[in-house]
Parts: C-alpha cells; structure tokens; sequence
C-alpha cells in the first residue's frame, strides 16, 4: 500500500470513489453504534480489486475513511487488501479526532465483509 498519502481534509472531501458501483461482484454495509453507515461495492476480477466505491452515511471522518480505503485497495489483490487495518487508517489520516476512530474500524469490518463474501463465493479465489 504505498501510494501516496493525502490528508484527512482531503479524504473529507474527495468524491471520486463515492457513489454505488454498477453491477458489482460483492458488497457490504454497516451501521456502526454512532447511526453512521458504510457501505463499499467492488468489482473483483482475477483476484484484483478493479474497482471499489462507497456510500456512507455520517459523518466526515466516516467519508475520509471510505475514500481513503477506495484509493488504497483499487487496483490490488484481495490479500493485499486484507493487509489494510483501521490502525493504518488512524495513523496515515492523524487529522482524524479521537473521538471518530471508530470510523476507521467501521470502515475496515465493511471492507473484510466484503472480502469474505468474495472468498466464500468464489472458493477458486482462495
């Protein structure tokens, strides 16, 4: 995951990956204990996230966290984006205020949900 880190405002605001995704291969959504909701589509292909968008409902910190994941796990393979953790969220994006981290996690379960629901779908995948 090395591409190049912008900051929070920036995921804040970003809106290039937010959006549902036309026909994808899996989704995934959830509604954190705050009322915030995530929700992620991808478009798999040989193993590669080819595409992946978000929808979220909540707050910014709840946007820059769904845009930040979108930008660093499209165009990877599924490990590699099984390798991504809300501590790197927290720790790449520092803006983010204490009391929203939990949007990064909220962020993360919707991500590995969605790539669980691949691997146990597409078993040849695994």
């Amino acid at each position: 995951m090395n591409k190049m880190i912008k900051d929070y405002k920036y995921y804040c605001k970003d809106k290039s990956h937010r959006g549902e995704l036309h026909d994808p291969t899996v989704t995934s959504r959830i509604q954190g204990g705050c009322g915030d909701t995530q929700e992620l589509f991808l478009y798999i292909e040989n193993n590669i996230i080819e595409d992946i968008t978000y929808q979220a409902d909540g707050c910014g910190a709840t946007h820059a966290c769904g845009a930040y994941v979108c930008e660093m796990v499209e165009g990877k393979t599924v490990q590699k984006g099984m390798q991504l953790s809300a501590g790197q969220i927290i720790n790449d994006l520092k803006e983010i205020p204490e009391d929203h981290h939990h949007c990064a996690i909220l962020v993360m379960l919707a991500l590995y949900q969605a790539i669980g629901r691949y691997l146990l779908t597409e078993p040849e995948n695994r």
